[in-house]
């Protein structure tokens, strides 16, 4: 393995992990709105005396963390498959197919926020879902699938 590979291989895991990161970041801001949702419809007073964010900030906040870890995840997979063309003879892979399942989630969320009014506890369930579904990939793709693609 030459310099520039072992150099790729270290930006690729690091835009994955910080793409991880930003995904969990949207995932946690969509678990506060809709937790602040859900005290607002009940009129809950304890609400009131807190000092949360609005519901505004909330979405907003989920939406740059998507948009960023989509950029990461896309540059980061991109790359992934460079050195994925260059080293195996044939790239159909489980850690390939989970990859780009997670591309087209973020892709449709990105896309559906940024086109339509789409906007609030939708938007919401769906960071939540694609977080989740992040995480199932990991977890199965390391532990239970087999897979050229190793992490440790």
């Amino acid at each position: 393995m030459g310099d520039v590979e072992f150099f790729s291989i270290r930006i690729h895991t690091g835009l994955a992990l910080a793409s991880y990161a930003a995904f969990l970041l949207a995932c946690i801001s969509a678990v506060a709105y809709l937790w602040q949702e859900r005290k607002l419809k009940r009129k809950d007073p304890r609400l009131i005396q807190q000092s949360a964010p609005s519901l505004e900030a909330l979405d907003r906040l989920n939406y740059m963390a998507v948009v960023v870890g989509f950029v990461f995840f896309t540059v980061g997979v991109g790359l992934g498959l460079r050195l994925a063309i260059g080293t195996w003879d044939r790239l159909w892979d489980a850690k390939l197919l989970s990859a780009g399942t997670t591309w087209v989630l973020y892709a449709a969320l990105v896309y559906v926020r940024a086109t339509s009014t789409l906007r609030g506890r939708r938007v919401a369930l769906l960071s939540v879902l694609g977080f989740l579904l992040v995480v199932f990939f990991f977890v199965g793709v390391t532990f239970v699938l087999p897979s050229r693609h190793a992490y440790f």
